[in-house]
C-alpha cells in the first residue's frame, strides 16, 4: 500500500528535504559527509569534541570508528521531524 499512488514519497518528501539541509547545513560548517545520501539517514563524520557536545541531547548511530577519535554518525529525520529541531542541532554542533 504504501507504493501506491506514490503514497511513500509524499510521506517521506519532508523527512527527505529535512536530511538534504541538515547534510547542507553541517558541510557548510566544515564537516564532512561520507556519502551524499538521498535518503533520510545522512553518515557524517563528527570529531570527538563535537560528539562530547551532542551527546544525550541528540540521537545518533555510531557506524564506523576512526583514527583520532573521530567517529562516522548516522543522523536520520523522520515524518516527526522539525524545521527547528534541524535548526537546533546545527547550532549545537557550530563552531562559533
Amino acid at each position: 500500500a504504501l507504493f501506491t499512488d506514490r503514497l511513500y514519497s509524499r510521506i517521506a518528501a519532508n523527512a527527505v528535504r529535512l536530511a538534504r539541509k541538515l547534510r547542507e547545513g553541517l558541510e557548510a560548517q566544515g564537516y564532512e559527509a561520507v556519502v551524499s545520501s538521498p535518503t533520510n539517514q545522512q553518515f557524517v563524520v563528527f570529531d570527538a569534541s563535537t560528539l562530547k557536545r551532542i551527546q544525550g541531547k541528540v540521537a545518533y548511530t555510531e557506524w564506523e570508528r576512526l583514527r583520532g577519535g573521530s567517529k562516522v554518525v548516522r543522523l536520520v529525520t523522520s515524518w516527526a521531524t522539525r524545521e527547528e529541531d534541524v535548526n537546533a542541532l546545527l547550532e549545537l554542533v557550530s563552531f562559533s
